[in-house]
């Protein structure tokens, strides 16, 4: 993982921890007391941008005040990671009985195939 993804996912647990309902851009300091390491780089991009660069995980909304705003937190990641991993299961599944439905017709047609040929 690269840095910014380490942050969205510290950001992301943090306001799922302490905001479920959201935070606002200028509560971001209480995120910043407990991980100043990553003030910078966010600062640096602006918290709109920054989270618009992980859609699965924020959710943005513009305040009434030019600059404000407020950050909805969309899942956990080890909820993200469980659905991924649920997809992937049933992506797999769909295929494994496609590949059955698909033998099973080829064999019913190998047999009307032989049992029309035996009768002419």
């Amino acid at each position: 993982k690269n840095d910014s993804e380490v942050i969205a996912h510290d950001l992301n647990n943090f306001i799922l921890n302490k905001y479920p309902n959201g935070i606002e851009f200028g509560q971001m300091q209480f995120f910043y007391n407990i991980y100043p390491k990553w003030k910078d780089i966010i600062r640096d991009k602006g918290i709109r941008s920054f989270c618009e660069l992980y859609p699965h995980l924020f959710d943005i909304r513009s305040g009434n005040v030019p600059g404000s705003g407020f950050i909805l937190p969309l899942h956990s990641i080890d909820s993200v990671s469980n659905q991924n991993r649920r997809e992937r299961r049933r992506t797999r599944s769909s295929s494994r009985t496609s590949q059955t439905r698909h033998q099973n017709t080829s064999s019913s047609l190998t047999s009307t195939t032989s049992s029309s040929t035996t009768t002419t």
